[in-house]
């Protein structure tokens, strides 16, 4: 329950799916495994959709989104953990080594050249 408070504080900023914990940022995130090509798509109720080529066996789609989140945020993929919904659609990502600016302003970049801010 304390990690939906969390989320809820960014809630009325534009970026519902972020938030501040210790040590990092969490992201709450909505899979779509199995789609034509990897890229944030945009929301899904409160959470940043992203979809992802890899189908949802044995892992691949986590592999493939810890990697896709690598390359899309520049950061190193140890600082990306999957901390909730190992086997499900909504996950929630813990990120470090990145400022919650900077998130923002990588995902409202990526929403801007596709239109969709």
């Amino acid at each position: 329950m304390k990690r939906m408070k969390k989320l809820d504080s960014f809630r009325n900023s534009g970026f519902p799916f972020l938030s501040l914990c210790e040590n990092g940022i969490l992201l709450k995130l909505h899979i779509q495994p199995g789609a034509s090509k990897n890229e944030i798509s945009g929301m899904h109720g409160s959470s940043l959709k992203i979809k992802l080529t890899s189908p949802p066996v044995e892992g691949a789609a986590n592999k493939s989104l810890v990697e896709f989140l690598a390359t899309t945020l520049n950061i190193k993929k140890k600082q990306i953990v999957i901390v909730h919904g190992m086997k499900s659609r909504e996950k929630i990502i813990k990120i470090t080594g990145v400022s919650i600016d900077e998130l923002k302003n990588i995902i409202a970049s990526i929403q801007n050249k596709k239109g969709t801010a």
